[in-house]
C-alpha cells in the first residue's frame, strides 16, 4: 500500500529526564550538536518528582526519561506523565538492555526504549519517529497498543531497522 507524503514534523519541545548530571549534560550536549530541525530543549529534570513538577509547566511535547532513578522510578514517572500530558512523546532511557526493562517503559505508557549503549545510533531516530506518529495521529493520546515491532512511520525504515523496540502501530493515519 502507497502512502503519501508524510507530514511535516513541527516544532519538537523536548524535556530530559535522568538523575546523573554529567550524563544529562552529556545528553544535552548531544542532542543540541545533532542539530535536529524543529527540537528544542526545554528542560531538564534530575528525579522523578522533578519531573513532574517541570513537565506540569513546562509542557514539553517530547521526554527522554531514564528508567533506574531513585525516589520515583521511570515506569511511575512515565505513568504519570502519561495522565497529565496524554499527547507528550515519551522515549525511556535505561543503562539495561533486556526485553524486561524495555517491556516494563512499554507497558507504562513509554512510546519507544532505547538503551544507553545504542544511544548515539538509536535515539535520534526514535525521536523522529515518535514525532512523526504524534504529529500524523488524529487521537492525542498514547499510542501504545501493540505488541511493538517495526513500523515504517519514520524516514529510512522500520524501528526494527534501527535496533529500538517501537510502539508505534505499523501503519498510521
Amino acid at each position: 500500500m502507497e502512502r503519501g507524503p508524510e507530514k511535516p514534523i513541527s516544532m519538537m519541545s523536548l524535556m530530559l529526564v535522568d538523575d546523573n548530571p554529567v550524563f544529562l549534560r552529556i545528553l544535552r550536549r548531544f542532542l543540541e550538536e545533532a542539530n535536529v530541525p524543529n527540537l528544542t530543549i526545554v528542560a531538564t529534570a534530575r528525579g522523578g518528582r522533578e519531573a513532574l513538577d517541570t513537565a506540569r509547566t513546562a509542557r514539553p511535547t517530547m521526554m527522554v526519561v531514564d528508567l533506574l532513578m531513585p525516589n520515583l522510578r521511570g515506569p511511575e514517572v512515565i505513568r504519570s506523565l502519561r495522565r497529565m500530558l496524554p499527547g507528550t512523546g515519551i522515549i525511556a532511557l535505561t543503562m539495561l538492555g533486556g526485553d524486561v526493562y524495555r517491556q516494563a517503559a512499554l507497558d507504562a505508557g513509554a512510546d519507544e526504549s532505547v538503551t544507553r549503549a545504542d544511544l548515539e545510533h538509536d535515539l535520534l531516530p526514535a525521536l523522529l519517529r515518535v514525532a512523526q506518529a504524534r504529529s500524523t495521529a488524529s487521537d492525542p493520546a498514547p499510542l501504545a497498543g501493540g505488541s511493538g515491532g517495526s513500523t515504517d512511520a519514520a524516514p529510512g525504515g522500520s524501528a526494527s531497522a534501527f535496533g529500538c523496540t517501537s510502539r508505534m502501530p505499523a501503519q498510521i493515519g
